[in-house]
């Protein structure tokens, strides 16, 4: 488009000044009005002095463009770099840049709650319920990337970003297993109710991105720079729970007797994906050297979920004088395309040195990132079908169903960047 422009006002330029300069030589020989020394005062010799028709055929040449220029000029390459909307005063040429980003981040997974709260009021009518969940911590990241920008204004950039997350650790002791207690959600032999849950989870995630971008000035103060590239993700998530199960069982004599066991969960869910990211960003000067910045992005990646999960509990079928421990164990891959949405508001500052071959950047802002049903860790919902054996004796078939999380991660917090532009 910028071409296009280019060409456009070159063209008009060309017919305009042939078109003006034949006007006026006619009228002038024709008329030999007198030319107002002022006009040819440019001339820069006397011969050009004395053809007072060619002389005034370029003052009315120079006014007429003057005036038409601007209506041919929205879009097109800002020739002068200090009025550029991204102004840095640099000499036109190709030029790299490096950036290094300070993230000070929160990572926050849906469907990862530790268990939930039942206060039964004395009245036997009310309950009360309260949802214990892992609350991420603030973590700090760190964000790298090179790139390198043409004097068409076509750069490309290659991005590595890492980032630990976890969560705080909870837990929670109920005092009554008949007015008071808790209920863990993710299998039915860790405890039917559960008087004490403590858990955490950590998170791992790496995210490679390479993205080719063109920087194009809307108006003198404002630019946007969309961008299309790939993006890989590696996006590891641990989960441990801990509980002191409650059951009630029979003792020998056939009375009813109460009966605990801790019971201990561990599950991990990893991620491993690939595909296409777009976005754009948005710049407005403020001044020479303070400005706005904003970036909208979004990603959809095909990976596989890597999921296993262990539990140790007691077998509630099994509840006698004494519980029998039982330890389960599950695998899982499944592939899966997801989607990401990113953006990020700040306040950029930037200063010239070298002769106005180099610049330092620097950027401060709130950034925010959506991974949509990125937690596959699943409960599972047990079954026990009693038949009998050819012996004439019973036994049972467990049956298990898996019902997926399917949570989304978010990601939020403070974005500081430094950009050596060489």
């Amino acid at each position: 488009m910028k071409s296009f422009f280019l060409f456009l006002r070159s063209q008009l330029q060309n017919s305009i000044s042939a078109q003006i300069r034949a006007f006026a030589v006619r009228a002038w020989s024709r008329r030999k009005l007198p030319i107002p020394s002022r006009i040819c005062q440019f001339a820069p010799s006397a011969t050009l002095r004395q053809n007072h028709r060619i002389c005034a055929g370029k003052r009315v040449l120079q006014l007429a463009l003057s005036a038409l220029v601007p209506l041919f000029s929205f879009g097109a390459e800002n020739e002068n770099p200090e009025t550029s909307p991204l102004s840095t005063g640099e000499k036109k040429g190709d030029r790299g840049y490096a950036y290094a980003d300070f993230l000070w981040w929160r990572a926050d997974i849906d469907g990862t709650d530790l268990a939930t709260e039942q206060i039964n009021e004395t009245d036997g009518i009310h309950t009360d319920k309260k949802v214990i969940g892992l609350e991420g911590k603030w973590e700090p990241g760190l964000r790298v990337g090179v790139g390198y920008r043409r004097l068409d204004e076509w750069d490309v950039r290659a991005t590595w970003t890492r980032f630990y997350g976890k969560s705080e650790e909870e837990s929670k002791t109920a005092n009554d297993p008949s007015a008071h207690f808790l209920r863990q959600q993710w299998i039915s032999f860790l405890g039917p109710i559960v008087l004490s849950a403590a858990g955490h989870w950590d998170l791992q995630l790496n995210i490679a991105d390479f993205e080719l971008a063109r920087l194009s000035p809307i108006t003198q103060k404002i630019s946007l720079r969309p961008h299309i590239g790939a993006r890989g993700a590696w996006i590891d998530l641990d989960y441990r729970a801990h509980y002191q199960g409650f059951w009630r069982g029979i003792s020998s004599v056939g009375a009813p007797v109460s009966l605990t066991q801790n019971t201990s969960f561990q599950g991990s869910s990893d991620f491993q994906a690939g595909g296409l990211r777009v976005g754009s960003g948005l710049f407005w000067k403020l001044s020479p050297q303070w400005g706005l910045f904003a970036d909208f992005s979004a990603s959809l990646v095909y990976g596989q979920f890597k999921i296993r999960e262990k539990f140790s509990g007691a077998d509630p079928d099994q509840i006698g004088p004494a519980l029998s421990p039982v330890v389960e164990t599950y695998n899982d891959k499944i592939s899966r395309v997801r989607a990401n949405l990113e953006t990020f508001l700040g306040l950029q500052w930037r200063r010239n040195f070298r002769q106005n071959r180099c610049a330092l950047s620097f950027f401060a802002g709130y950034e925010l990132s959506e991974w949509l049903q990125f937690n596959q860790l699943f409960e599972v919902i047990r079954a026990i079908d009693l038949f009998l054996l050819p012996d004439g004796s019973s036994a049972n078939n467990a049956n298990f169903t898996n019902n997926f999380m399917n949570g989304d991660l978010g990601l939020q917090g403070l974005t500081v960047r430094g950009t050596l532009q060489f």
